[in-house]
């Protein structure tokens, strides 16, 4: 298992695109693509511009399902947890030239985007309390899910 975790962190770090589901404050479910980035510890880092229903909905509700998937890869990972606003600009300065620096974001239009004058970003800090991995094994043909969390 312990190789298993390493190649599920290392496809976490190498994607940079996952959807992350948050509640409104009316109880309705609201699906977005976000930027993240994957610590050592399997906590994301997601980056959202300060005036999204993302941010509203976090706001009144700090849970958050993830899900990072690719047509590339037969993986898919899934995790929920509740989201921390960080709030140092230092870090959300520090946070957003790493991901800039990402090489998958660069051929991508969300690398441009983060260096967008004038645009107000926030980051949140998602602990998962739950997190699986389902791998599509192409040679038996068969799921094996991974409980990471």
């Amino acid at each position: 298992m312990a190789d298993t975790k390493q190649q599920i962190l290392d496809f976490l770090k190498t994607n940079a695109l996952a959807v992350a589901a948050t509640v409104s404050p009316k109880n309705e479910p609201q699906a977005a693509t976000v930027i993240y980035m994957a610590d050592d510890d399997f906590n994301f880092y997601f980056v959202t511009r300060r005036h999204t229903r993302k941010v509203e909905n976090l706001e009144s509700n700090k849970n958050v399902a993830l899900v990072v998937g690719t047509q590339a890869a037969p993986i898919t990972i899934q995790a929920n947890g509740e989201a921390e606003l960080l709030n140092e600009k230092n870090e959300l300065g520090q946070f957003i030239q790493k991901l800039s620096e990402k090489k998958n974001l660069e051929e991508m239009y969300y690398g441009p985007f983060l260096n967008l004058p004038g645009l107000d970003f926030v980051v949140f800090k998602v602990k998962p309390k739950w997190m699986r991995a389902l791998y599509l094994n192409t040679e038996t043909q068969k799921e094996e899910f991974y409980q990471l969390v």
